[in-house]
């Protein structure tokens, strides 16, 4: 009966034979059972072709005595250095330390000489299936490695993650517990879980007992209404735009009855799904500063109802009031500028100083200011009255009385000058005739004439 080739279809087998007549026997035998058979006469020879590639091998039929140069042992372990290939040695040799030495390089077979075809086939095949399982076994225990490798890598990537996270943990903390501000936690349902030590501070409270304190029992009923309405704009907004972070001014109740005022800084948390599942926040204590607002508030009510009375003052004054910053600029001027002048407020103010007056009183001012200028850069505020000529927007003079005093900034630097401007055009022609009136009866006392009270000369 023909044996059957089914199996060893297409396996090329290297027989490394040095006896030419045993290695056309054997070839024959093979491939009576389906095998392509090639063959190499020496170990250097078969070295040579598995490294060429020319031809596939797929298993090695090693005879271990191979004449002159290396044995069959050497050449198997030269081949097993580049490539994984099976190996089953062919000997004459039954002495167990010729087979231990094969041990030591493969494991895939050693079969005696003249045993037969069949139990060299035999061997062949089971050289295959053993090489099979190692394979797969190699590539098993690669796959394990590779899972292996990842399963530490995760668990070190784990491992670090939570010693960032106790470290965070750590640090939150530690800013928590001494921070000014009271870091607090609250589920959506308005109860507390966490409290800050700085909530002592805050509110008198230990942090337990505020935790136990609802957030309705916490604000004044203000403040609490104040927070619904925050929480219907929330709700309001899309899904994805809601819930950020929110900032917001509260009454809070203290221990010991009082109320302090309070800035709150909240956002919410979320779970996996993205829902909102309760806030954080911090919570600072800003009663001074609500009482510096009052208090500023408060004065700057007081500032404008004396600007408002001071304005009603200067408006329906018949005294010009002005004031110029310290380069000379009008900053304002009062409504009773329209009777001096001849001009509208704002377009007095447009005019430069320089233009208002004539070129003597020009000369004069800028006299009397060099002269105070080294007192007021010392701090001091000289107040000065002087006389002089100013145009009319219709081109005449008047004479005025100038009342001028320095302002300063609230650092005391020289800010700009405020003054009152007095129309005296009156009393300088009256100042004149009187003067003209004094010359005559001199001239007339000379002359020896009677004075005349009338104001007319005559005979004695």
């Amino acid at each position: 009966m023909e044996p059957s080739h089914m199996s060893a279809t297409g396996k090329t087998l290297l027989l490394v034979e040095d006896e030419l007549l045993v290695a056309q026997a054997e070839s024959k035998q093979l491939a009576k059972f389906g095998y392509r058979v090639i063959t190499a006469s020496s170990g250097r020879e078969a070295i040579e072709k598995v490294r060429s590639g020319a031809e596939r091998v797929d298993l090695i039929l090693m005879d271990i005595d191979l004449g002159c140069g290396m044995d069959g042992t050497e050449a198997a372990r030269e081949i097993l250095g580049d490539r994984d290939i099976p190996v089953v040695f062919l000997s004459s040799h039954t002495e167990p330390e010729i087979v231990e030495r094969t041990e030591k390089i493969t494991s895939y077979g050693y079969v005696v000489k003249n045993t037969g075809i069949t139990v060299l086939d035999a061997s062949i095949k089971m050289a295959f299936k053993l090489f099979e399982a190692h394979r797969h076994i190699r590539e098993k225990n690669r796959e394990l490695d590779e899972a292996i490798g990842k399963l530490e890598q995760t668990n070190r990537e784990l491992l670090a993650r939570e010693a960032m996270l106790r470290e965070s943990e750590h640090k939150y903390r530690l800013m928590a517990d001494n921070s000014s501000d009271t870091i607090w936690m609250m589920r959506f349902d308005g109860t507390f879980t966490y409290h800050s030590p700085a909530v002592m501070r805050l509110r008198g409270y230990a942090p337990e007992e505020a935790n136990a304190i609802p957030l309705e029992k916490t604000l004044t009923p203000k403040s609490m209404a104040l927070v619904r309405r925050m929480i219907e704009e929330e709700f309001a907004k899309p899904r994805g735009e809601a819930w950020a972070e929110r900032y917001a001014e509260l009454e809070m109740y203290r221990k010991d009855g009082s109320t302090i005022w309070t800035e709150v800084s909240v956002q919410s948390v979320r779970n996996g799904e993205g829902d909102v599942v309760g806030f954080q926040g911090s919570t600072r204590d800003i009663t001074g500063r609500k009482r510096t607002e009052a208090q500023r508030e408060a004065a700057l009510q007081a500032l404008r109802e004396s600007e408002a009375r001071y304005r009603l003052l200067a408006e329906n004054s018949e005294d010009v009031i002005w004031t110029v910053d310290t380069d000379w600029r009008f900053t304002y001027i009062s409504p009773s500028v329209r009777r001096l002048l001849g001009m509208e407020p704002e377009e007095a103010m447009k005019v430069a100083v320089s233009e208002t007056l004539t070129p003597e009183s020009l000369n004069t001012v800028m006299e009397v200011y060099r002269r105070h200028l080294p007192d007021i850069e010392r701090g001091l505020d000289p107040t000065e009255r002087m006389e002089v000529e100013q145009f009319r927007k219709d081109g005449s003079t008047v004479w005025v009385e100038l009342s001028v005093r320095v302002i300063r900034d609230e650092a005391g630097s020289l800010a700009g000058l405020i003054g009152v401007s007095r129309d005296i055009t009156g009393r300088r022609r009256e100042e004149g005739r009187l003067r003209d009136e004094l010359a005559r009866l001199c001239r007339e006392r000379e002359a020896g004439v009677a004075p005349n009270p009338g104001g007319k000369g005559g005979g004695a």
